[in-house]
């Protein structure tokens, strides 16, 4: 098997496309970049080859990223539907973020962030590297092959999640060309949620009544979010907490190294 081709960056992570036998476009087929990398056990799956050749008829799909949700039938942490093929890319610049203390399991086991912008005024930058991007939690699971769990179909609980996610970190990081950062482009939260008498989700906390985007007339709303997770090196409680962490410089145009002088976990 030839050696994997380099994770390029959005929008066109495919260097070269090849065609199917009906003239479909397909990064795995012959003449294609990943050509004998989608095999059983490959890196790389023949229906992520055909998103890597139509990013333009797929990115509709992928980048309904955040935005209100009114639909009692997407569900906590199962927004994407539980099948949806990830992308793969590269990012090497410092990408503005939102992190917040939140002592569980989850913060202990990875580094949890929010995309920000200039308007927020967050000072703190993250380097993704290696993406791999999925809607929400039950895509990554269904790609690693865990199998999703029954409560999907009414809301996944952070009880449950804390279970499942060393598993999928594990698994991401078990592939041949292990992705630093793990992307969800439509979460949806438990603290963005109803249940299924349209009352807040306090704490999706093993609650039997459901977790779902919040129905009109609810008196809330529920906003499907974007996440990054860092897969490794995450040092909870420390400063800096991960080498890809860096502030902003003066005039908000470099990224400076943590300088963890003052209270500012984590960096």
């Amino acid at each position: 098997m030839k050696s994997a081709p380099p994770i390029h960056g959005w929008p066109r992570h495919c260097v070269a496309c090849g065609a199917n036998a009906d003239g479909t476009a397909n990064c795995c087929s012959k003449g294609g970049a990943w050509a004998g990398l989608c095999e059983e056990e490959g890196d790389y799956s023949w229906e992520e080859g055909w998103h890597s050749c139509h990013l333009d008829e797929a990115s509709t799909h992928y980048h309904q990223q955040s935005g209100w949700c009114k639909d009692e039938r997407v569900k906590c942490n199962h927004a994407g539907g539980g099948r949806t093929a990830p992308l793969h890319y590269r990012i090497d610049d410092y990408v503005a973020v939102l992190h917040s203390i939140s002592p569980s399991e989850l913060y202990n086991q990875n580094l949890w962030m929010e995309p920000a912008d200039n308007a927020t005024g967050s000072t703190l930058l993250y380097k993704p590297g290696h993406v791999i991007e999925f809607p929400d939690f039950t895509d990554a699971l269904h790609y690693v092959g865990v199998k999703i769990p029954a409560s999907a179909a009414t809301g996944i609980t952070t009880p449950e999640k804390e279970e499942l996610m060393p598993l999928l970190t594990k698994k991401l990081l078990a592939r041949k060309h292990p992705p630093d950062t793990l992307k969800f482009s439509r979460h949806l939260d438990g603290v963005q949620a109803c249940d299924q008498v349209g009352n807040p989700v306090a704490n999706n906390d093993g609650s039997q009544l459901g977790c779902h985007c919040c129905p009109r007339g609810a008196g809330r709303q529920s906003r499907l979010l974007q996440q990054w997770v860092a897969l490794r090196q995450w040092k909870p409680y420390n400063c800096p907490g991960h080498p890809a962490l860096r502030k902003r410089g003066a005039g908000n145009t470099s990224a400076v190294a943590c300088d963890c002088e003052t209270p500012s976990f984590p960096c």
